[in-house]
């Protein structure tokens, strides 16, 4: 039977959970575990109908300006957690797939009742036999997050429109977000909750009640995500007495070609 698992994205905008979303579903990938990220904005761009006001002094008005995301509009939230958890449906029936395996739900999930009702509907869907990892991306670094921020403005809610005012609508979105935001570490609702909160893009990990083999395996590789540059020295051996008779796989000496020349190297 072909494990499977849930991964509950968590974080305010601008905190690269799509951008970790899209590395650890390669990461899976490449370990043969079939992984598909499903990201609730992409639903909400697709299902809703645009806003006939604009915030923006562009020809083209925003279809889902800042004020969409506030806390205090019921309306709003009502809408916004049923495209949330419409996104989970998607997610859930594609996971009932014999070949799949992590399907991750790519959403900002900041609030403890829109936790609730996800991890509800997933143990009343998939049944206690899923794993469930909640992954949470936190930010304090201010060159990193401003980097992030600015990137928003290429994407599909704003690709379209005049940077400035984009930018003051994004940050205002943002604000609007904190007003409710509660991180997983400081719930007591779910101090017994399966979450890892990457901080800083890997900086510091805090692990918190995991189990199962794919969360594990999605921990290790978070627990070496860096995001910094750094370098990578590459190196090869000089010529070995077993490349001259054609052999491979052994801890071979060097040949007097391979001795007296020094090995190559080159910075990547």
């Amino acid at each position: 039977m072909v494990p499977k698992l849930v991964i509950v994205m968590v974080g305010l905008p601008a905190r690269g959970k799509s951008y970790i979303s899209k590395k650890l579903a390669r990461y899976l990938n490449w370990l043969q575990f079939e992984t598909r990220v499903f990201n609730a904005g992409h639903t909400r761009r697709e299902a809703l109908v645009p806003q006939s006001e604009g915030d923006l002094p562009s020809n083209a008005h925003l279809s889902h300006p800042a004020k969409f995301f506030d806390s205090d509009d019921t309306d709003a939230v009502t809408r916004r957690d049923e495209i949330a958890l419409r996104t989970l449906d998607d997610l859930l029936s594609w996971l009932q797939q014999a070949r799949s395996s992590v399907g991750i739900l790519d959403a900002t999930n900041s609030t403890v009742q829109r936790r609730q009702a996800v991890l509800d509907r997933i143990r009343r869907k998939a049944g206690p036999s899923v794993e469930l990892l909640f992954l949470e991306s936190c930010c304090y670094d201010h060159d990193l997050l401003e980097k992030n921020v600015q990137l928003k403005l290429s994407g599909p809610d704003y690709r379209q429109h005049e940077a400035e005012s984009a930018l003051a609508d994004f940050r205002r979105r943002i604000e609007l977000y904190e007003k409710k935001y509660t991180p997983m570490d400081k719930s007591e609702d779910e101090k017994e909750f399966p979450y890892l909160q990457l901080i800083d893009v890997g900086r510091r990990v805090i692990a918190n009640c995991i189990n199962g083999f794919l969360s594990a395996q999605a921990a290790e590789y978070l627990l070496n995500f860096r995001l910094h540059e750094r370098q990578i020295w590459i190196t090869r051996n000089g010529e070995s007495l077993d490349d001259v008779e054609g052999r491979i796989g052994r801890n071979s000496l060097l040949s007097s070609k391979g001795t007296n020349s020094p090995p190559r190297s080159r910075l990547s």
